[in-house]
């Protein structure tokens, strides 16, 4: 998971270059590629717990 996050984080920088735009969507790349990896850390820890 945390893999495919950084794979995404790097399109948004890459389309940050673009305008405005490509940086608001540049920023919600980012954003779901940290909820991704936040989401694959929460689901490690409840599967441990089990």
């Amino acid at each position: 998971m945390a893999v495919i996050g950084n794979r995404e984080s790097g399109i948004g920088n890459r389309e940050s270059g673009i305008g405005n735009r490509g940086q608001l969507s540049a920023i919600s790349y980012q954003l779901s590629a940290i909820s991704y990896q936040l989401s694959a850390i929460s689901f490690v820890a409840q599967a441990s717990t089990l």
